[in-house]
């Protein structure tokens, strides 16, 4: 039975909205996908226990392929505005922002080789940069092989480096880490 004290301050999100589409087709021997989405939900003011105004949830994502011939190569982009972000460090220019990624990929009969690489960066707050830490990255980038053994078995093996400048909290508040 719910209290009549009940704040609903447990650190999610309410009346979250996500609306998304999506295209793909083929035109001949090229396929294409394309896909859309956004998500919005207000914040319940909470941090670690403690009452904090947060900016509420809003995120935008687009993507794309082309495939032909056994090739596919596929984007992403994702802006991730100000979502988590205490309303103080956002008026003092931080920012979740936004995050890319391509991929390359050949497929032949039951062996695959693929490609990628990925890269976030985000807007620490005017605090963090007066300590040098104003932006953060997250850099990825791989290669990955697999093979089919049997309908539903697929063996693979991926190589993944990554940099990560500036590790932060959502906050703005944090050391570097290379």
């Amino acid at each position: 039975v719910p209290s009549l004290l009940d704040t609903d301050n447990d650190a999610d999100y309410n009346n979250v909205v996500s609306l998304a589409a999506q295209y793909s087709g083929k035109f001949d021997d090229v396929g294409v996908g394309m896909s859309i989405g956004y998500q919005t939900g207000d914040d319940n003011n909470i941090i670690g226990g403690n009452s904090v105004q947060i900016e509420d949830l809003e995120v935008l994502a687009l993507g794309g392929m082309v495939s032909s011939a056994g090739f596919t190569l596929g984007a992403h982009y994702s802006d991730f505005g100000e979502t988590d972000i205490s309303v103080a460090n956002s008026r003092n220019g931080a920012d979740q922002g936004d995050a890319w990624s391509v991929g390359l990929g050949y497929q032949a009969g039951p062996m695959g080789i693929s490609a990628w690489y990925t890269n976030h960066e985000k807007d620490n707050s005017t605090v963090a940069s007066a300590a040098g830490a104003n932006t953060t990255e997250l850099t990825r980038y791989g290669i990955g092989a697999g093979y089919t053994v049997a309908p539903g078995w697929l063996l693979r093996a991926d190589l993944e480096m990554f940099s990560h400048t500036n590790a932060t909290t959502a906050q703005g508040v944090g050391g570097t880490t290379d």
